[in-house]
């Protein structure tokens, strides 16, 4: 019988979630020659550059430009990335390479909406990390975007529901074992610090922009929203939903 520890179940649930995550993509790859879907990342942080990692062991994708704007994140995410990958510190730059089919957007939450818009609008697949925008206006307007494109794909990043736990809840939801719900009580708990070290002052607020309210949403937007998505997924529908949470 297999031994499970947090490590194995992460290294291996990584690469399944790549897989689930880009899926309407791979879907895609028959209308591009040679079956591959060329990608280029936008925020080449941890987060773009680990997905870059996953993607590189699934067949139909190819990482072929990285773009960020600080040295350090652009170096590792070209290291990732195809041979012939392009580096761009400008996303803008990016998305006029008319060779790229879609592109992978991780950048700090304030950049979202623009960023996906500008993406969509040149023609790409959108894969866009969460939440979908930092305002309620940005979501209309990227709707409004993402409706005025209906041949391209445009995905959000809400990973816990490609966790097959999570599946296996709704269906036991789905046949009424647990009756009528009518409350739902959530806990995220993390002893961590998101405050990265800084050897630039000039760099503070690109990486520790979830430490700034005109960046980040706070722990509702990078932790909770994950917790209303979830309820949301599970029930069918967008219940109303109290949050309590700490912002500083």
């Amino acid at each position: 019988m297999p031994v499970y520890n947090r490590r194995n179940f992460i290294r291996n649930s990584s690469a399944i979630l790549a897989g689930s995550l880009v899926l309407p993509l791979i879907n895609r790859a028959q209308q591009y020659k040679g079956d591959v879907i060329r990608v280029g990342i936008i925020g080449a942080g941890s987060r773009g550059t680990g997905m870059a990692v996953l993607m590189n062991k699934i067949q139909g994708l190819q990482v072929v430009a990285c773009c960020d704007v600080l040295p350090q994140n652009l170096d590792n995410c070209i290291k990732t990335a195809a041979p012939t990958a392009k580096a761009y510190t400008d996303y803008r730059k990016l998305l006029e390479d008319k060779s790229i089919d879609a592109v992978l957007i991780a950048t700090p939450l304030f950049l979202h909406a623009p960023m996906a818009g500008a993406a969509l609008e040149a023609g790409k697949h959108v894969y866009l990390e969460k939440a979908m925008a930092f305002s309620v206006d940005e979501v209309l307007q990227l709707t409004r975007t993402i409706r005025a494109n209906p041949s391209l794909v445009f995905q959000l990043g809400y990973q816990y529901r490609y966790y097959g736990l999570y599946k296996k809840i709704k269906e036991i939801i789905q046949k009424n074992w647990l009756g009528k719900i009518t409350h739902i009580e959530s806990q995220y708990n993390r002893n961590s610090d998101w405050r990265n070290p800084v050897k630039d002052p000039t760099q503070e607020r690109i990486i520790n922009w979830r430490m700034y309210k005109e960046y980040c949403g706070g722990p509702l937007s990078e932790l909770c929203s994950h917790q209303i998505d979830m309820i949301n997924y599970l029930l069918d529908g967008h219940p109303f939903i109290s949050c309590w949470y700490g912002w500083h």
